[in-house]
């Protein structure tokens, strides 16, 4: 149904996992080959995934290219490392929306999430209706958001 949606798919995670199954990999992969070509919305499914796990991959990764002679370390900045994340083009995460009680990210997505709005709504996810869905992209709405930048204030006496 997501390809005939014009959906992409992706998987984020350790797929070298020997835990995994291999009948689950090889429907992973089919599934990802299948809709690369879509340019509908992009779906992507954390499977067998921690942040840690991604940036300390993405780093190894570089680091064998630098080895080889493939990147010059030199001019590796923040565009050029998400290259080698597990879902390159994936847009940075704009708002978080935390629906279990808890304040904290739980090494999820920690590099996409960089600058993205937080939502606590204070209630669990089987609750999380529309109306709360509602509610939340108001609130983020209402925000001003900077992206890490200063905001100009008034000096003394202005």
């Amino acid at each position: 149904d997501l390809h005939a949606w014009g959906m992409r798919i992706h998987f984020a995670g350790d797929m070298a996992d020997p835990r995994i199954p291999e009948r689950n990999r090889i429907h992973m992969a089919e599934s990802m080959r299948l809709t690369e070509q879509n340019t509908g919305m992009n779906v992507v499914f954390a499977f067998n995934y921690g942040s840690q796990w991604e940036i300390a991959m993405a780093a190894r990764r570089a680091a064998e290219d630098a080895v080889a002679g493939r990147l010059d370390p030199a001019d590796l900045d923040e565009d050029g490392f998400r290259r080698y994340l597990a879902v390159p083009d994936m847009p940075d995460v704009d708002l978080v929306i935390r629906s279990s009680g808890e304040h904290r990210i739980s090494n999820f997505l920690l590099w996409q999430a960089a600058y993205a709005e937080f939502y606590f709504p204070g209630i669990l996810w089987p609750d999380f209706d529309e109306a709360a869905f509602r509610e939340a992209i108001a609130e983020y709405g209402r925000r001003e958001r900077r992206f890490g930048g200063a905001v100009d204030r008034p000096g003394p006496g202005q």
